[in-house]
């Protein structure tokens, strides 16, 4: 599946290299919890794009509904006084909240389409003016790819499991 979701009113909370670097580790801890497989992402700085492939048994709206819960435990943590201040802004919520409850997901039934869909998300920074090139930005897949990141199903390897293959 393609998915996107956003921060919270479009907060630039991954404009922080600390929490961007954090929400990168996060979706493969997440990945691996839920068994799932990652296969493309990138992190911008009010929301994210990912493809991944789900057990058989979770369907989108279970592994969003972890995931969310997950990292904005993890998160929130990390924001600065400025950034808290602007999701605190926002009248009765609780100091949990992170993300748009809503998210954007498309299954992906075509290599075609899931080729088209991986360009999309590595091209994304490129086309907000974040980096001139896709493999330089730090939080996106597009440097995995480049470095033969992947596993023999094609999905993205942890930088934990990479470092564990190439020393053994």
């Amino acid at each position: 599946a393609f998915i996107t979701t956003a921060v919270l009113d479009f907060v630039p909370a991954f404009a922080d290299p600390v929490v961007a670097t954090r929400m990168r580790d996060l979706l493969f801890e997440i990945h691996k919890h839920c068994n799932a497989h990652l296969f493309g992402f990138v992190i911008m700085p009010e929301h994210l794009h990912l493809i991944t492939q789900l057990p058989r048994c979770m369907d989108d709206s279970e592994f969003m509904r972890r995931m969310k819960a997950y990292s904005a435990k993890a998160l929130i943590p990390l924001l600065d006084v400025r950034t808290r201040d602007r999701f605190s802004s926002q009248a009765g919520l609780n100091q949990r909240q992170f993300w748009q409850r809503s998210f954007r997901a498309f299954e992906i039934v075509k290599k075609e389409v899931f080729l088209q869909k991986l360009n999309y998300i590595h091209q994304n920074p490129v086309r907000r003016g974040l980096t001139a090139v896709a493999a330089q930005y730090e939080w996106s897949s597009a440097k995995m790819y480049l470095n033969g990141e992947v596993d023999s199903d094609g999905a993205l390897v942890s930088r934990e499991r990479s470092l564990n293959r190439r020393t053994s």
